[in-house]
């Protein structure tokens, strides 16, 4: 039943996103920097909009490019424009163009959403990057134990057979049995292996499931650190983000809690909008989610509260942590390689120990006889 809503809501989803047109954060980057060039060679901002649309065989800017057109020749704003649009727009992005269409800053603006967007996809695929890679190296690491007992060992092991009352070392002992026992069951630990799959597919796909998967990805050793580092960052330039649109800060956090992925802020954010609602401090409530965002960032954002100087403490914050992230970053692949170097290195030593041991083992049967 679980499966069959799962299966469903994807397909669902897959067919939306290709009736509607899927517009990634890369194509966004794309249509505002595009925009900011056009404007600043004193382009009109209709006429930069068909430019855009023809300068890319992408199907959701054709799209988009074609709604904000229709709506620039009927004599609205860029932002009215870009409003009509939710799937692809959100509020702070419209809020954000609105407040500069006034002032005439139209270029520095859409440079300014180019730039941010441009970061969060970047640290998005550093990230991504960073999660992806220890599972790559262990899966091609198992895969390659399970051909070596499976396909090779088992060639070498059959000459034992050809003699009689012959006494093998320990290690060899266990390689042939494990050897044995992989072979006669690969194939039901094949099936396990993707009917389990399937199964934490399933139950991480529910909310009950995010909750508990995001809970102990902060709880791993390194990669946790690295997923503590990025949803803190995303967190605080996409608050940046929205109150440099002029919103207040019921609007952010109500913004930033449909933003941010992470079942553990949705939760926090949700507090934080009590708060709020309270007429509470904000500090007050990020100080019992110290497990999210370190105490040193809810130190500044108290400073930057109470001071009303919140853009400046979250772009000291953000600076600190952008540095922090870089070097985690690095540090898982310094980490794990020599992890798995070590552990590939143990199977192949003690697969070399137990193939000189049978060789050893039958030289001495020869000689003796």
């Amino acid at each position: 039943m679980f499966l069959d809503k799962t299966v469903d809501k994807y397909v669902d989803r897959f067919l939306r996103e290709r009736e509607l047109g899927y517009f990634s954060i890369k194509e966004k980057v794309f249509l505002f920097r595009e925009l900011a060039y056009l404007i600043e060679w004193w382009v009109a901002i209709a006429d930069s909009v068909i430019i855009v649309k023809w300068s890319t065989d992408k199907w959701s800017v054709h799209k988009i490019c074609d709604e904000m057109f229709n709506a620039l020749n009927n004599g609205e704003t860029l932002s009215f424009s870009m409003s009509g649009l939710p799937r692809y727009f959100n509020d702070g992005d419209v809020n954000i163009v609105k407040s500069w269409e006034e002032s005439g800053e139209m270029t520095h603006v859409l440079k300014y959403l180019a730039e941010e967007y441009e970061f969060m996809y970047k640290i998005k695929s550093k990230y991504t990057s960073a999660m992806i890679y220890p599972w790559v190296l262990l899966t091609i690491t198992l895969l390659a134990v399970f051909m070596l007992f499976t396909k090779i060992l088992p060639g070498i092991f059959d000459m034992v057979a050809w003699f009689n009352n012959v006494v093998l070392p320990p290690t060899t002992k266990f390689l042939i049995a494990m050897t044995d026992f992989l072979t006669q069951n690969g194939t039901r630990i094949i099936i396990f292996l993707v009917l389990f799959g399937l199964a934490a597919w399933t139950f991480f796909s529910t909310e009950t499931g995010k909750q508990t998967l995001d809970k102990y990805i902060f709880q791993l050793p390194l990669l946790g650190k690295v997923t503590r580092y990025y949803d803190m960052i995303r967190f605080m330039r996409y608050m940046r983000l929205l109150m440099q649109s002029g919103m207040n800060f019921l609007e952010v956090f109500i913004f930033l809690k449909d933003i941010m992925g992470n079942t553990s802020y949705k939760m926090m954010i949700d507090d934080i909008i009590e708060a709020i609602n309270r007429w509470e401090t904000i500090w007050s409530t990020l100080e019992n989610y110290t497990e999210f965002l370190s105490r040193d960032v809810v130190a500044l954002l108290k400073v930057g509260e109470e001071t009303a100087s919140f853009d400046k403490t979250l772009n000291n914050a953000i600076r600190m942590y952008e540095d922090e992230f870089d070097k985690v970053i690095d540090g898982v692949s310094k980490v794990i390689e020599p992890v798995l170097i070590i552990f590939m290195g143990l199977i192949v030593a003690v697969v070399a120990l137990s193939v000189f041991g049978i060789i050893g083992t039958l030289l001495d049967s020869v000689w003796s006889w």
